[in-house]
């Protein structure tokens, strides 16, 4: 599923522009009246201040820190939602492949002026990280009404010591109070339908709104086999459809992508007992040098192409090790729940692979246990 399907299937505050400008945030830039920037992030930053303090101004000057920041982080929000228009992403995905468009940067597309969620996950936190206002994507993975698996991509921002969620590319958050934007809600309070929820009026949130359509693109809050990924780690649960690990629309990859995220982990959903599995590695990233490939039980060498894995009810695939910087990228992982059926079906390759997971056995297994002994 590409990132178009996943997002096409899922209180505008205007400031006078003026040049007064936070004294913390002049010492990250040189603002001028008209934010004459050849960085799009730091131009869109610019605006974005710009107009809260022009809010600011209009109330007197009486808007405490943490009121300035929710005002940031909506206009930050409406900037690269209306900037980088999901309806012209839908346009150029016509007109050109989708792989064009995926390899463009997120500063570029912005640029240009298109973008769906997940570009719009980036694009903001760029720009909130000009304003060291503590922000982290969140990303979700749910079976649809239609019964189609789809995700979701937004982000969290701390403010007044709370994390608290905004859906960017619908222009959305959730009040516990109707009237007060300082009652912004967290994700765990939006699913559990404590809130009002306040949308941008844009043309891309209408669309989905307008009275002949039966699709809210807010759906993925309560979709079936929700899941969610906080700062692109932890854990990931992966179904299985005929004894092949289902990716469809969720990330491929374990391990640390990124050193400002936290690692990320798999489990099949369908391993009731002790089986082998065959994970085929399509990619490394990063230096693997001191890690594994990391079992309930066992411990793999990190290799591109096949492996056989041994898997026990709820275990983990991770990876462990002193690297910084370390993840594979998956290119599929086959569960072998008759070893005898396998080995008639595939007599050489599945003979090679036992052969060298009883001779990488040893030598990994040994090493990792005396490296983890206390």
């Amino acid at each position: 599923m590409n990132a178009l399907t996943c997002c096409l299937k899922m209180t505008i505050l205007f400031g006078m522009l003026i040049t007064v400008v936070h004294s913390a945030w002049v010492e990250e830039f040189d603002v001028n009246q008209y934010c004459e920037y050849k960085d799009i992030f730091k131009y869109s930053a610019c605006m974005a201040e710009h107009s809260v303090q022009g809010i600011n101004y209009s109330m007197a000057n009486s808007l405490s820190t943490d009121d300035l920041n929710i005002y940031r982080a909506l206009e930050v929000m409406n900037h690269v939602q209306n900037m980088a228009s999901p309806g012209r992403y839908a346009y150029f995905a016509k007109k050109s492949s989708m792989q064009t468009l995926s390899i463009v940067k997120p500063s570029m597309m912005l640029k240009r002026g298109y973008g769906i969620c997940g570009n719009h996950q980036e694009m903001f936190l760029a720009i909130m990280k000009l304003f060291k206002i503590p922000s982290r994507p969140i990303d979700f993975y749910f079976v649809g009404s239609n019964g189609m698996k789809s995700s979701h991509a937004a982000v969290e921002v701390k403010i007044a010591n709370k994390w608290r969620y905004f859906d960017i590319s619908n222009g959305s958050i959730w009040l516990k109070e109707s009237n007060n934007l300082s009652s912004i809600l967290s994700i765990e309070e939006v699913i559990k339908r404590k809130a009002h929820v306040l949308s941008n009026i844009n043309p891309w949130y209408l669309h989905f709104k307008y009275p002949k359509s039966t699709f809210n693109p807010l759906d993925y809050l309560h979709g079936k086999s929700l899941q969610i990924v906080r700062n692109k780690g932890g854990l990931l649960i992966v179904p299985v459809d005929h004894n092949q690990a289902n990716f469809d629309g969720l990330f491929n990859y374990i391990g640390i992508n990124d050193p400002e995220h936290p690692a990320l982990r798999i489990k099949l959903d369908k391993v009731t007992r002790a089986m082998d599995a065959v994970i085929n590695i399509e990619g490394i990233g990063g230096q693997c040098t001191h890690s594994v490939l990391k079992t309930s039980s066992d411990a793999y060498p990190i290799q591109v192409g096949k492996t056989l894995i041994k898997l026990l009810p709820n275990s983990e695939l991770a990876i462990k090790g002193d690297d910084k910087l370390c993840y594979i990228v998956i290119q599929s992982i086959e569960l072998v729940p008759d070893e005898d059926a396998q080995l008639a079906k595939s007599p050489v390759e599945y003979g090679v692979l036992k052969f060298m997971a009883h001779l990488n056995s040893y030598f990994i297994n040994t090493n990792y246990n005396n490296s983890h002994m206390v």
